[in-house]
């Protein structure tokens, strides 16, 4: 991209993709982007994937120069439970649904888990600051590091900083899954020749909305859970006659779930946006020896570490940190993901329109 691009892209989200990607000329990955496409995908994307940010805030190195350059980050996964996975549609729960988002058994979807990466944590790093700098000298700070930001036109150059860091992380946020989108197209179509694919739904699932609950102004923290809002709640959209997409994905191995929001104000209008960890990353590096061995088993786990390359045999610093690494996201650290989504069921939350099962994982 070029520094304008980036610029817009951290201002405007998708959409400044969308005015600005000719000047890229089609080099690269853009020629699989097609701006027909895109333009329609906006409305298949939760806040059409642009949150306005009025300025970019400590980026400057990472817009570059004001040529074409190539980057790190844009189309990365990042780490943790991060994943792209090629799916199959094992079971179709809710027909009528399904087929008005183009699903059906037998078929091969595509699941993208990942977010702001680094830019995230840049943004992140600049509002712990700001507030820190805000609070009063006189008081003890907080011991969690948890500082607030206060409501008022004395504050207002900071909310509006706050704002334009927060835009400019999910900003990224939207474009990275873009960009990792059409480089898995452009991955498999190289094999297999083209074929037909188009948006279902993106969303974010850690955010700060700024929303009305009954006709009262108010701000809404989702982490880990997506919007989950009914076919009323999204008139005017794609989905006003199905309710919001919602994705429960499974662990590595186990099925996920694709399921319309039914706008249960109890949640918020939320939902899960995982099974959630059964273990803790730290506990499940102790997990036995042998349920490990049990799950290398199971799955073909290709990674840049072959545990049985000759000149890796005497390197135990390498192999542990290896095996370290994989049990942290191994199946068994996450909980079953059948009761999960039964009890979005039983609460009225959302309903099941189709179960995938994975083909293959790529993870972070």
């Amino acid at each position: 991209m070029t520094r304008q691009m980036r610029e817009k892209m951290f201002k405007e989200g998708l959409i400044g993709i969308l005015d600005s990607h000719k000047e890229t000329k089609g080099e690269g990955i853009w020629r699989y982007y097609n701006e027909k496409q895109q333009e329609l995908d906006l409305n298949h994307v939760n806040k059409m994937g642009s949150f306005i940010a009025e300025a970019t805030i400590g980026l400057d190195d990472f817009l570059g120069p004001a040529e074409l350059s190539r980057d790190a980050q844009i189309g990365s996964l990042g780490g943790g439970n991060h994943f792209f996975e090629i799916q199959v549609v094992k079971r179709v729960h809710q027909g009528s649904i399904a087929s008005q988002w183009g699903l059906k058994e037998g078929q091969v979807v595509l699941m993208i888990h990942t977010g702001s990466v680094s830019i995230g944590y840049n943004s992140g790093a600049w509002i712990k600051e700001m507030l820190k700098k805000m609070y009063p000298t006189s008081l003890k700070h907080p011991d969690n590091g948890m500082y607030p930001l206060p409501l008022s036109e004395r504050f207002e150059p900071q909310w509006k900083m706050f704002w334009s860091l927060l835009h400019n992380a999910a900003n990224f946020a939207f474009a990275n899954r873009l960009m990792l989108g059409l480089m898995m197209y452009k991955s498999i179509s190289d094999v297999l020749g083209d074929f037909e694919h188009r948006l279902l739904y993106d969303a974010p699932h850690n955010y700060l909305w700024e929303e009305q609950l009954e006709h009262v102004g108010g701000f809404l923290h989702r982490k880990g859970s997506c919007t989950a809002k009914s076919a009323e709640q999204m008139m005017g959209t794609p989905f006003q006659y199905t309710g919001e997409p919602v994705f429960i994905p499974g662990s590595m191995g186990s099925h996920s779930f694709i399921l319309a929001g039914l706008g249960n104000r109890d949640s918020l209008y939320s939902a899960s946006h995982g099974a959630g960890r059964a273990l803790s990353r730290g506990d499940a590096v102790k997990v036995d020896d042998d349920r490990f061995r049990e799950f290398l088993a199971n799955f073909r786990v290709i990674n840049p570490i072959d545990p049985k390359r000759a000149d890796l045999r005497g390197r135990s610093d390498i192999l542990k940190k290896w095996e370290e690494e994989l049990k942290k996201e191994a199946p068994y650290a996450y909980k079953d993901i059948t009761p999960v989504i039964q009890s979005h069921v039983d609460h009225g939350m959302a309903e099941i329109v189709a179960e995938v099962a994975p083909i293959a994982t790529v993870k972070g």
